[in-house]
């Protein structure tokens, strides 16, 4: 100890003697060099722009006429068929709609029905023998039930001053028709691809996939498939990107949270309403809400949501520019500096949201239970078990109980935006849009997607229809829908991605 004590005073006269005769040089040298950060920091943020390319207002797409016409009529057409998942009647009348549409494609495909109406065509190649691993297209044929708040008819279809007015018009029934578009314009011509093209259409994405997707996805492993790239719904063409009209981006998904559903219940003693407990069960809810409400997850700065705030520097405002610019050294601000932009404390961070609560069937009763759902959108990094372990440990000390619910998975794989099939589509969306940028980044929903990733190693989640604000927010809304040269648009972009394949 008598040694430790020596040193330990030792090591305090040498300071202290150092700081005497140097403190004043130290200081000029660490304020010296502070200035000097401060000054990199600002330089960086002010040519942030240089760096990045400022896009140019989208014009508006002038697509082939016909190829227009064509796909606006079966869009409007497939909208009528009220697809709402579980009405099994106007599934099978889509698809029977489909297959008399695009009788001369599905007369050229192999084509694999499900039951609930979900189908999975395969486009052969040219020669079977030097042809790469297939690729396949995504997307899915049901819609969510329309609500309120409509001026038209959710399921007319009506075409009026260039839209296609309806619910699907762009989740999903557009892409979809979009796809066929390409698909039936490339055989006209004669076209063959040089790879198996595969084309997988759930008829249950809005309600999880389960009866869908998932089995297509069995069907396929045990066929042992296995795809060099998957193309689902994902990003689109948004003619403002971060609330600005002047920077438009394609926004290219190259993963998806995860959507996990928590069940909550409290329960207590039964009482009377007279004589009500200290606690009741929905006053023991409320405070497990609060309780999750106020403990953020940690904002987690994953590589794709770097490079999506870096190329979206452009449309920033100076602060979150010298704070995006500046990263990794600034990362501990990012959550103080986007704490008001919903959309991109998404991608930072895990969210948990209270969706229902349910507590006595009448006002002058005490419920001895009373029930919540928490529904989690995980970022990588949080699994859905790790998150429910959160819950329970936040809440250990009410009298709540926390379980998984019936619709939970993990987040997905993230894919490379360096691949070839990232790069060939960015080089389609070029012939449309020269200027426009291509951005990745992680969708904050889940699609279909996650139940093929055993199947690539290169899932990508784009939608290629331009929208504006207006139509990216009636998207599950009221009044959704779709300009009929964007549908055209997207089909002209399919085809120049199926030719690069």
């Amino acid at each position: 100890m008598t040694l430790l004590r020596n040193l330990y005073a030792t090591i305090v006269i040498f300071i202290s003697n150092f700081t005497a005769q140097w403190g004043l040089l130290v200081n000029i040298v660490l304020l010296t060099a502070l200035v000097v950060l401060i000054c990199v920091m600002l330089v960086r943020a002010l040519f942030a722009g240089h760096t990045f390319r400022r896009p140019e207002p989208v014009a508006p797409p002038t697509p082939d006429e016909r190829l227009t016409e064509h796909a606006a009529q079966s869009l409007s057409s497939a909208i009528r068929f009220a697809t709402v998942t579980g009405d099994q009647s106007a599934m099978e009348g889509l698809v029977e709609y489909l297959k008399e549409r695009y009788a001369d494609a599905f007369a050229k495909m192999n084509l694999f029905a499900l039951p609930g109406g979900s189908l999975l065509l395969r486009w052969r190649a040219a020669d079977r023998k030097t042809a790469a691993a297939p690729v396949m297209f995504c997307g899915h044929l049901d819609v969510v039930p329309p609500g309120e708040g409509w001026t038209t008819e959710p399921f007319s279809g009506a075409r009026e001053d260039g839209l296609v007015r309806g619910r699907g018009a762009v989740d999903c029934k557009g892409p979809v028709i979009a796809m066929l578009e390409a698909v039936t314009s490339l055989m006209e011509e004669g076209y063959t691809p040089r790879r198996d093209l595969y084309f997988a259409f759930g008829h249950d994405e809005e309600t999880g996939g389960a009866e869908g997707a998932a089995v297509l996805a069995e069907l396929l492993q045990k066929r042992g498939v296995y795809f060099d790239m998957i193309l689902d719904e994902g990003g689109t063409i948004r003619k403002s990107h971060l609330g600005k009209r002047s920077h438009p981006a394609a926004l290219i998904g190259v993963a998806e949270k995860a959507v996990c559903v928590y069940k909550l219940t409290a329960r207590v003693p039964a009482a009377q309403l007279g004589e009500p407990p200290r606690h009741t069960a929905v006053g023991a809810l409320a405070e497990a809400v609060c309780r999750i409400e106020a403990a953020l997850p940690r904002v987690r700065l994953l590589d794709p949501v770097k490079k999506t705030l870096r190329a979206s520097m452009p449309a920033m405002g100076f602060w979150r520019r010298l704070v995006v610019a500046n990263l990794p050294l600034t990362k501990p601000l990012l959550g103080l500096c986007f704490r008001s932009h919903a959309q991109t404390m998404a991608l930072l961070r895990t969210t948990l949201s209270a969706t229902q609560m349910s507590g006595s069937d009448s006002e002058l009763q005490l419920p001895a239970t009373a029930e919540a759902t928490v529904t989690g959108c995980l970022l990588q990094g949080d699994t859905a078990q790790s998150v429910l372990r959160h819950l329970r440990d936040l809440l250990a000390d009410l009298p709540v109980e926390v379980e998984l619910g019936d619709v939970h998975s993990d987040p997905s794989h993230i894919s490379s935006d360096k691949s070839p099939y990232y790069e060939a589509l960015c080089n389609a969306v070029h012939e449309r849009f020269a200027t426009l940028p291509c951005i990745p980044t992680i969708l904050t929903g889940s699609t279909d997607a996650r139940y093929y990733e055993s199947l690539s190693g290169t899932v990508i989640r784009f939608t290629p229809i331009l929208t504006s604000d207006q139509a990216y927010d009636a998207v599950h809304g009221p009044d959704e829908y779709i300009r009929e040269t964007s549908l055209g648009a997207a089909v002209e972009i399919y085809r120049s991605f199926m030719k690069k394949l």
